[in-house]
């Protein structure tokens, strides 16, 4: 039974992620949609493997990751604004901002620093350097720098 939930669970990623690379190449040229076919299956299949072996307590969590997922354009968005800005400041000789911060993460990061890099770095003006568990704090380089206190307060810009 668990063997028809994984396979069911694989096939459903693979479309998922089948038609995101079609999306994001924009391309029915045949090598590209053999190389999606390819990705996609090894996307799923690392998915599926990593659900398999992690234990169900540690994918429990509520992370608010629709809100986070759905705030992410607008983001993109308010931070080249601050980009710019950045760079309109560097090109008249004025010495950008930028700092590095220490945030502090909870619990629920733990396991998914992948997606919370991804998720804080995906915007122009900021990027997580590191992980630090032992004092519960990531690396946080900014731009603009607005110290946000916590991983989640950078990562849906509340």
């Amino acid at each position: 039974m668990a063997n028809r939930s994984a396979l069911a669970t694989w096939v459903r990623l693979w479309c998922a992620c089948f038609v995101l690379w079609l999306v994001l190449t924009s391309t029915v040229v045949g090598n590209e949609v053999v190389t999606g076919i390819w990705a996609a299956a090894l996307a799923a299949g690392a998915t599926v493997v990593v659900l398999r072996h992690e234990p169900a307590s540690r994918r429990t969590g509520t992370w608010p990751t629709a809100r986070i997922f759905a705030r992410v354009p607008l983001r993109i968005v308010g931070e080249t604004g601050g980009l710019v800005r950045v760079l309109v400041h560097r090109m008249r000789g004025q010495q950008p901002r930028s700092r590095f911060e220490e945030i502090a993460i909870g619990p629920e990061v733990e396991g998914r620093e992948a997606l919370a890099t991804i998720l804080t770095s995906i915007s122009p003006s900021q990027y997580v350097v590191g992980f630090d568990h032992a004092r519960r704090v990531a690396v946080l380089h900014s731009l603009e720098p607005r110290g946000p206190a916590s991983l989640d307060e950078a990562l849906t810009g509340r």
